[in-house]
Parts: structure tokens; C-alpha cells; sequence
């Protein structure tokens, strides 16, 4: 292998990263440094060495289209291994009647389990990044992390110092220019002599020791029939070109230039046709630049200048007032060559630069289109942002520029950018509006709603639904259903009468019951999308059952669209009607068919609510090393998905299994960390403070507690307890009511909570404990033993027959104290199974407790 002058300490740092991963520690690493510097250069070479090792190795170039250096890896895979080929880079994707929020989650996370699967060392180089689509870049920063445990190192070259998530995730090797002596090597292997000095200090100043203009220099010396003077040695790419240009014949320089406009990568049939020659005959006139280096075939049809400063400096020979011409000339030959779906991004590029821009927007909006195809998102957005810069200010204009804002934001969305995407909803629902076009303003009113993602009643997402819907034709329509649908959702509670919301439910669930029944085209996803807004609009803890109903059919015409992420909602919402019964069989079995869904989905907020949920459930089953690593698990995901509280329910889990555990530093940590993360985002449910209140109640700051407890009930319990989430709300205060004695608030609290007897309260899926066991407590402190009895009895029996081991030893310790306060004799034997049962589980402090409780019959 030819040694890289004057690169020995990039070289060997390399060779370091290249052991790392045949160690199975992967990674990356990011070649930065100015156009020319050998970045190029250094990722060849250690391709060679890693081959030599015995490294599988893949080469990815931008500069094409979406995805471009991926789909090159994966093509180089697949002819090697076999493997790979139904990736959807190496096939068409097919056309979805609406967006897959999973299928680039899944590409990309398809991509890195062929690359990772039988865990060969694996070198993988994507050159020239800065030309990169974010898309490509969006999987890189999906993959690395991946890597710690892979023998897999991605090395990519970029000329400058990446920002953002890479800069974090890459090793990066900065490139500068060579030393002299390495200047004179290099002079040496090109020319074939070595320089004098005086003619190596010239070049060595004039290039800065950049590897590729000392290249084109050595060049311009060897081709030169005369010697060049020292003085006149050029300080550029561009002098140097222009000397190395004056060699050749002008129909050469000619087809050069026009080759150039054309770009990095030239096809031979295009550039016939725009210079107007026969293929023979565009080969003969290019004979002597590719002898001479300027140009070199790549393929039977395909020619690529040596470096992208070569091609701008062949370029910029066209005089200015040309140009125009010679870029509208370039996009007739693409026409007339390539397949039209293939080529609207460069129609686009070049009919810009030829000053066509109305002919240019419609090939953008065209490349936006094909680009949101093939699920690059970010590419999609430039060129429908491109398309809006390009239209006029006509009524025509007005009606196109709605329908593209609509796409912006749609692929906006689709990428992350949530603000931009919310933002772009609202601007294509207002023209739309403005110009009368009903069908966008209400996709832009649906697309509006989707920045609502902690579920806040907001009334301007209302108002727009109610004018989308105005601007809809009556009768029944599957957009209408699906407008109808949110705007159940949308509306407050607190502010809407339950009955309007059940009546708009009612007729969008209606609606799509026609569009959907017998002989009738209608797309059964529509039908649970509208089954599944109904479910959110009849919720109440008094209609499991029929909640129940509801999401099991949502679950079955989710399944039979084929709809993952509305079948795995549905099959949430089982889950947690069954949580809400105490159905112990039915909640394992929701739970397992909610963790293969959530695996095969592989989508980072779905798994987020499955693990969460899962955590909880274990948790009640007194399982707390588990529940611990679930909770874990979600945080990830709930990182990964960007779920604005997966920090704050983090923290709130671990509080409460410290508390459970008797680790009482790390529950006082969690739940100031939690608290800190509520109070930052003061538009928050109150529902999610009372949790602190809750969690410093038990950690003994009663006074505290006590006052907090006394401001939330200022008005009584009824109030909280008709919100979204008042029950399990009202059985946390009723709680810090039983710890702090707060016997003035205990007949609110029982009857806000007495009409739910026998269920469970949960909140987003999470079971937070029985209501049964709340009323107990209640009634403790109201002085009523019938009834705590009747409570107490209840509540043992619900938690035995749940297997919620830690709350049927909570349910005993209290229990106990309430006979040995009564100077009941089976106060020693309940006292005595929750001691055993504490201690079973790793319960100290509530173990200490039940122990107390006897030693002081």
C-alpha cells in the first residue's frame, strides 16, 4: 500500500478506531479540513488498510440524491452478501394513502441491523458529508449510537467542523496542510522529478500545503512546454486551471465548460445532447482532458471531474451573461435523457439558475413529492420551501402556495421540526381559507393540532376545526369524520358540556360507520382513528366496560387497515381499561400483546408508553428490580421519541419505589428532580403538581404537604375530581389527607371518590393504587368503622386477588392500625402477614411498621 505523505499521525489514529471496532467498541470518526486537503485521500487509505485486515468495507459519496451514500453502502452489501435487497433504498416504495410516522424509523433502524447483523468488522466511509441531504445525516446520528457495542466505524469526511447531535457523537480528525518536505514528495510522485528548492518554496507557499492544488500544480508543470517562472506561479485553483485549460484545443475547453455546468458528475448522452453532438463524437473532443486528468470516465456513460473546485473553476470560465443560457440548455438535455421522476430536483436546479422559475416550482414541488416518497423528510421541506420562494403573488399563486405550505409542514413534521411544522400548518389553514380552498384548510387544521402533545384544551386549535369543518361539502366524507373526530378530542371539558362532546363524537362516529359498512369503499383506518377519539371523548372511570368495547374495535379496524400506530393506541387504551377493572388476566395479556406491537413497531414513543406502563404494573406486582429497568427503558425511548415529560416521569417511578424500598436519599433526589421539571413548565395540569405534593407527604414534610393539601382543596374535591385525570388526582390527596390527618377533608375527598369503589386509579396507564383502600382510609378518619371495615376488607381481598403484593401489605399495615385502634384481636394477625409480605418484597420501612403495630398489642 502506497504510504499517505505526511498524514502519520491521522494514519495512526485510524489504525486505533480500526482496532477499536474489531474489538467490538465502534464508532466515528469525522475528517474535517478545507476543499482539496486530502480528506478523500486519507478515507481511501484507510479503507485499504482496513481491507487488509480483513474489514468488510463500504464507500458512500454525496451529491446525489436522497439517501444517495446509503443506498450506495447498501448496494455494495447486497452484491456482496446477498443480503439487504429488500431494503426500500434498493426498491420503490410503495404509495401510502396517507404517511407512515414508522417507516423511517424502521429504514433506518433496518439499515443498522444489516450492516450490524453477524457482527464482522465493517468499515463504512460516506465522503464529502457537507453535500449531504439532512436525511443522510439524520440516519448517521441514528446509527452511532448504536455502535459502542459494534465492530462497525463509520469514517466521514466534511470540510467543515459538523454542529448539532454529530459534533457529540464523532471522534473528529482535523486535516491541514502539508510540510514542505511532504509538498516536494508529493511534486515528486506526480512529476516524476524532484523540485528544485526554490520551485518547491514557491509551491509550498502558494498552496499552503494543500495536497490537491499542489497536485494541479505538479500537473500544470509536467503538461507545460515551457518552464514556469517562480513569480508567476499561480496562487488558486482557478489560475491554475485556466493555465492548465490553455493547453488544450477550444472545442475541447468548449465541451468542457458545458460539462461543468452539468456538475460534478457528468453524463455522456446528456451532454451530447446539449452540446449538440453524437456520443462519439463528445468522447473524441474529451480525449485529451481526461489524458491529461481534468475529466476520468467512471462508468460506460458517466464521466467525473477529480474534485469539486476543478468543476467550479471549469465553470466559472462561461462568461456571466451566458450562463443563464447554458444552465436552461443543460435542463433540456436532462429532460430528454433522464426519467422524468428521477430528475426534478436538477430540472429544478438548473431552470433556476436559467431564471425559469415558474417552470423551476413545479419541478421543485415535484422533487418535494418524490422526496417525501422516499421518506426524506428534510430533503422534501428544502424543496417545497424552495417551490413557495419561487411563486408569484397571483390568485393562481395564492391557491398553489396553500397546497405547498400544507406539504412544508407536513414534511416539517414528518422530520421532527414540530415548531416549524405547527407554524406552517397554521399559515397553509389561514390562506387556504382566504382563497377558499376547503379540503387544505382542514388537513391544516387537522395538522395544527398535532403541537398539542401534552393534551391541553387549547381554543384556538377548536376554532380552526369548527371553520375547517364550515369549509367542508356536507354530507358524509372521511375528511369530515376525521375533523369531527379532533374536535371531540380538542374540546374542554372544563368548559364544554360532556354532552356536546359525546354528540360531535357521535356523529364522526356515525359518519365513518357508513362511509365503512357493507359495499362502501371507506378506509377502515378512518374508522379507527374516529373509534379512537370517541374512546377519549366518552372517557369516564365509570365506563370501563364499555371503554373497553370501544377500543377493542378501534384495535380490529386499525388491524385490518393495516394501521400499526392506531392499533397499538387501541391496544393501549384495553390495556388500560383493563388496569382500571383489576382484570389481572386480561391486564398480562393487553400487556403482552402491547410489548410485541411495541417491539415489532421498534417506535421510540410507543415503546416509551409501553415500557412505562409495563413498569407500574410490575411495580404493584412488588417485582422492583424490574420495574426499576423498565422505568430505565422508557427514559431512553422517551428521549429518543423527545416526549416533553419522560425526565419528569422518570424521576416521579424512582420516587416512588425509594419509597417503597426505604431508600429515602434517592426518593428525596427524584423528587426534587421531578418537582424542578413540573414547575418549569408552568401550563402544566395542576394534576401533575399534586404528585409532589403527594411524594413529600410520604417522605414525612407533613406540615408542608398539609398546607398544600389545604390550598388544593379550597374549594373541595368535586372540582378536581371532574377533570381528565381528577380520580387518580383525588386518590393522591386522599392519601396525603390519611398521612397528614387531615380529618376536615376527608368527607370531600370520600365523596369525589366513593362512586368508583372497587377500581383501580390510573392515570396514562400507570395503576397508582386502589380507590377502595383511599375509602378505607377516609373513613378511618371520619370516624366511621363500619364502613372502614367494609373498605379494609375490600381492599385486601381486590389487592390479593390482583397479586399487587405491595399494596395488599399496605392495605394490611393500615388495616392493623385501624383494629388496634378499635382493640380488635386480628389486629395482630393482619399486622403479622404485612410484615411478612414487606420483608418478602424489600419493604423495610413499611416491615418496621407492621412490626411496631404488633409489639404494641
Amino acid at each position: 500500500m502506497r504510504t499517505l505523505l505526511g498524514r502519520e499521525l491521522p494514519v495512526a489514529e485510524l489504525a486505533g478506531a480500526l482496532a477499536r471496532a474489531e474489538a467490538g467498541r465502534g464508532g466515528l470518526v469525522l475528517l474535517t479540513g478545507e476543499a482539496g486537503i486530502g480528506k478523500t485521500a486519507l478515507a481511501e487509505h484507510v479503507t485499504g488498510t482496513a481491507a487488509a485486515r480483513g474489514f468488510r468495507t463500504r464507500w458512500g459519496s454525496s451529491g446525489g440524491p436522497a439517501f444517495w451514500p446509503w443506498i450506495q453502502v447498501l448496494r455494495q452489501h447486497h452484491a456482496e452478501l446477498g443480503t439487504g435487497g429488500e431494503h426500500p433504498w434498493l426498491r420503490p416504495l410503495p404509495v401510502a394513502p396517507r404517511p407512515d410516522e414508522l417507516a423511517r424509523f424502521r429504514l433506518f433502524d433496518d439499515l443498522a441491523g444489516l450492516l450490524t447483523a453477524d457482527r464482522a468488522p465493517t468499515l463504512v466511509v460516506l465522503d464529502d458529508l457537507h453535500w449531504a441531504d439532512e436525511g443522510t445525516v439524520r440516519c448517521l446520528e441514528f446509527l452511532v449510537p448504536q455502535l459502542r457495542s459494534a465492530p462497525l466505524l463509520v469514517v466521514g469526511a466534511c470540510r467543515e467542523a459538523p454542529e448539532g447531535e454529530l459534533a457529540r457523537l464523532g471522534e473528529r480528525i482535523e486535516l491541514t496542510g502539508l510540510d514542505a518536505a511532504a509538498t516536494g514528495s508529493l511534486l515528486n510522485q506526480v512529476t516524476g522529478t524532484a523540485p528544485e528548492p526554490e520551485l518547491l518554496a514557491a509551491v509550498h507557499q502558494r498552496c499552503g500545503g494543500n495536497p490537491f492544488l499542489a497536485t494541479e500544480l505538479a500537473r500544470l508543470l509536467r503538461h507545460t512546454a515551457a518552464p514556469v517562472a517562480l513569480a508567476t506561479v499561480p496562487a488558486g485553483v482557478r489560475q491554475v486551471t485556466a493555465l492548465r485549460l490553455a493547453e488544450l484545443p477550444s472545442d475541447a475547453v468548449d465541451l468542457l465548460c458545458q460539462a461543468a455546468v452539468l456538475g460534478l458528475t457528468v453524463d455522456i448522452r446528456e451532454l451530447a445532447h446539449m452540446a449538440g453532438l453524437s456520443t462519439s463524437e463528445t468522447c473524441s473532443r474529451l480525449a485529451e482532458p481526461l489524458r491529461q486528468g481534468l475529466i476520468s470516465q467512471q462508468a460506460e456513460h458517466l464521466l467525473r471531474f477529480p474534485h469539486s473546485l476543478l468543476q467550479e473553476a471549469v465553470a466559472d470560465r462561461i462568461p456571466a451573461p451566458e450562463r443563464a443560457a447554458s444552465h436552461r440548455r443543460a435542463a433540456t438535455a436532462i429532460a430528454a435523457c433522464a426519467r422524468a421522476d428521477e430528475a426534478s430536483s436538477r430540472l429544478a436546479e438548473h431552470l433556476t439558475l436559467g431564471e425559469r422559475g415558474d417552470e423551476a416550482a413545479v419541478h421543485r414541488v415535484r422533487a418535494g413529492r418524490a422526496a417525501f416518497r422516499a421518506l426524506a423528510y428534510e430533503d422534501a421541506a428544502v424543496s417545497f420551501q424552495q417551490a413557495l420562494d419561487l411563486l408569484g403573488d397571483d390568485d393562481r399563486d395564492r391557491v398553489r402556495r396553500a397546497r405547498i405550505l400544507l406539504a412544508l409542514a407536513e414534511a416539517r413534521f414528518h422530520s421532527g421540526a414540530l415548531p416549524a411544522a405547527v407554524s406552517g400548518y397554521e399559515q397553509a389553514f389561514d390562506l387556504a381559507r382566504a382563497v377558499g380552498d376547503g379540503e387544505t384548510a382542514a388537513r391544516a387544521a387537522l395538522g395544527c393540532c398535532v403541537g398539542n402533545q401534552l393534551a391541553l384544551h387549547e381554543p384556538q386549535l377548536v376554532r380552526r376545526l369548527e371553520l375547517a369543518l364550515d369549509g367542508l361539502p356536507p354530507g358524509d366524507g372521511e375528511l369530515r369524520a376525521r375533523v369531527l373526530a379532533r374536535l371531540a378530542k380538542e374540546l374542554d371539558p372544563a368548559e364544554t358540556s360532556r354532552e356536546r362532546r359525546g354528540l360531535v363524537a357521535g356523529q364522526a362516529l356515525a359518519m365513518a360507520r357508513r362511509l365503512c359498512g357493507p359495499d362502501q369503499p371507506g378506509d377502515p383506518a378512518t374508522l379507527a382513528e374516529v373509534l379512537s377519539a370517541y374512546h377519549q371523548a366518552m372517557w369516564s372511570p365509570h365506563n370501563a366496560r364499555e371503554r373497553l368495547v370501544v377500543a377493542a374495535e378501534a384495535a380490529s379496524a386499525a388491524e385490518r387497515a393495516g394501521a400499526d400506530l392506531l392499533a397499538m393506541e387501541a391496544h393501549m387504551w384495553c390495556l388500560v381499561a383493563n388496569l382500571d377493572l383489576g382484570e389481572r388476566n386480561a391486564v398480562e395479556e393487553s400487556l403482552a400483546t402491547t410489548g410485541r406491537l411495541a417491539e415489532r413497531l421498534r417506535h421510540p414513543l410507543w415503546l416509551y408508553y409501553q415500557r412505562l406502563c409495563a413498569a407500574t404494573i410490575r411495580h404493584a406486582d412488588g417485582d422492583f428490580a424490574e420495574a426499576e429497568s423498565l422505568t430505565r427503558q422508557a427514559l431512553t425511548h422517551g428521549r429518543q421519541a423527545n416526549h416533553p415529560l419522560a425526565e419528569a416521569s422518570f424521576h416521579h417511578h424512582l420516587a416512588r419505589l425509594a419509597l417503597d424500598r426505604g431508600d429515602l436519599p434517592t426518593a428525596e433526589a427524584a423528587t426534587k428532580a421531578y418537582t424542578d421539571l413540573i414547575n418549569a413548565v408552568p401550563q402544566l395540569s395542576p394534576a401533575l403538581r399534586c404528585v409532589t405534593v403527594w411524594l413529600r407527604a410520604r417522605l414525612g414534610h407533613h406540615l408542608e404537604a398539609r398546607s398544600q393539601l389545604d390550598r388544593l382543596l379550597a374549594d373541595g374535591a368535586k372540582p378536581l375530581a371532574e377533570t381528565t385525570v381528577g380520580v387518580p388526582v383525588v386518590l393522591l390527596l386522599a392519601e396525603v389527607a390519611h398521612l397528614t390527618r387531615a380529618k376536615d377533608h376527608a368527607a370531600t375527598l370520600a365523596e369525589a371518590l366513593r362512586p368508583y369503589a372497587g377500581l383501580v386509579a390510573t392515570s396514562a396507564g400507570n395503576p397508582l393504587g386502589l380507590i377502595s383502600h383511599a375509602l378505607a382510609n377516609l373513613a378511618v378518619l371520619q370516624d366511621r368503622p363500619e364502613e372502614a371495615e367494609s373498605h379494609f376488607q375490600s381492599t385486601v381481598d381486590q389487592a390479593r386477588r390482583m397479586g399487587a403484593r405491595p399494596w395488599l401489605a399496605t392495605a394490611r399495615t393500615d388495616y392493623a392500625e385501624f383494629l388496634r385502634s378499635r382493640d380488635n384481636p386480628h389486629s395482630h394477625e393482619q399486622a403479622r402477614q404485612a410484615e411478612q409480605e414487606a420483608a418478602a418484597l424489600g419493604m423495610p420501612t413499611l416491615a418496621a411498621r407492621a412490626q411496631a403495630l404488633q409489639d404494641n398489642r
